[in-house]
């Protein structure tokens, strides 16, 4: 059996960085190429189009909160939560997605793994969302000794099972959706960034409003 020189091993550790550096290029929007010297011109070509997406994404988000605007009528309140709930959604499907990417890149990872990755985030996503759950409940519950507003914990409540939800949906999703344009030949990498980032800002404001309106609203305050 052969063995590996030093020099062997260190070329195989920079091309393992090498693929994770533009990995994580190509989620962030920007092409795997892009220097800190480049034109004007190339930036903007080569970021432009991932902004256009990301701004498609905030007006359909955009547009699911003004839909919840008799709700926002009720309790303002609520639009207080609305960075939370869509910045929580966004780092746990991110963090999904990121480690999926690079287990794509590495060879570790292929679509009969897909219920398995399922499993373990859906239980990673679980036992993290219900732990940022309670200590959003336990702020909103503390800020009512300092904010007036009413049914500090009914809103605490709706507050921590909206986040632990859209935790679990995306993580869900990152785990899921890498996986599945791989299967279907799209680089998970290039497509995976904006489009998760976009469905969990939806779904976040919908799993949210719904939630509030039925916990916080549905019984009367």
């Amino acid at each position: 059996m052969s063995h590996l020189s030093s020099a062997e091993i260190e070329e195989l550790h920079e091309i393992v960085r090498d693929e994770a550096e533009e990995d994580m290029m190509l989620m962030s929007g920007v092409a795997p190429d892009a220097l800190p010297d480049d034109s004007v011109g190339r930036i903007i070509r080569s970021r432009f189009p991932w902004l256009a997406g990301g701004l498609v994404g905030a007006a359909l988000a955009g547009a699911v909160v003004g839909s919840f605007e008799d709700q926002l009528k009720q309790a303002a309140i609520l639009a207080s939560f609305i960075p939370v709930v869509m910045a929580m959604a966004g780092n746990a499907g991110i963090q999904a997605s990121t480690v999926t990417v690079q287990g794509l890149a590495a060879g570790n990872l292929w679509i009969g793994d897909l219920g398995g990755r399922v499993v373990k985030e859906l239980l990673g996503s679980l036992i993290n969302g219900a732990l940022i759950a309670v200590a959003l409940g336990l702020l909103v519950v503390a800020a009512s000794n300092f904010i007036a507003f009413e049914a500090p914990v009914k809103l605490a409540v709706a507050a921590g099972l909206s986040v632990l939800l859209v935790t679990m949906i995306a993580a869900t999703l990152g785990s899921t959706i890498p996986l599945v344009l791989n299967h279907f030949d799209i680089d998970p990498a290039v497509a995976t960034g904006v489009f998760i980032t976009t469905a969990n800002d939806i779904l976040g404001v919908l799993v949210y409003f719904s939630v509030a309106s039925a916990i916080y609203l549905g019984a009367g305050l």
